[in-house]
């Protein structure tokens, strides 16, 4: 699967707009930093600003502070290192979010529009946790619940005008 993904990451039309992909874990640094905490509120907003500052501090971060050294490449170019990884790291419980950003089609981050098109792609539509523009502190199911039940009436509205 991480090798899979490791392929679809390096496709042009992946590669042209994935900033810097980078392997996660929920090691214990990332479970401190997920607790719900002003301190934490202002050190993710303050990493977020950074890593969107420029393109050569946001490697350098991801490098030396989100990864500890770890890359994908790094990853797949060792069959034992990438075992180890895995071995150290899958979790079966983490919700992931925010990968394809909704946001106005100006938006250089955005994937999809405000009714859940997807930007570029005629028929398609997102309404899952995905289109979030950031992680919830918090857990996900009832935003994604919202989210889904938003865009939900959002295309029944646009089916009755038709």
């Amino acid at each position: 699967g991480f090798r899979f993904i490791a392929r679809l990451l390096q496709q042009d039309s992946l590669s042209s707009v994935a900033l810097d992909p980078f392997p996660s874990a929920l090691n214990a640094r990332a479970k401190r930093v997920s607790k719900v905490t002003s301190t934490n509120y202002a050190l993710t907003s303050v990493l977020a600003l950074l890593m969107d500052a420029s393109p050569r501090l946001r490697r350098g971060l991801i490098r030396r502070v989100i990864t500890d050294g770890d890359s994908i490449s790094d990853l797949i170019n060792d069959e034992e290192h990438l075992d180890r990884y895995i071995r150290q790291n899958v979790i079966p419980s983490w919700h992931p979010t925010s990968t394809c950003r909704m946001g106005a089609a100006a938006d250089p981050g955005a994937v999809t529009d405000p009714s859940g098109r997807v930007l570029g792609v005629s028929g398609l539509r997102i309404a899952d946790a995905s289109v979030m523009p950031f992680c919830p502190r918090a857990n996900t199911n009832i935003p994604t619940i919202m989210v889904a039940e938003k865009l939900a009436d959002t295309v029944l509205r646009e089916d009755r005008r038709s």
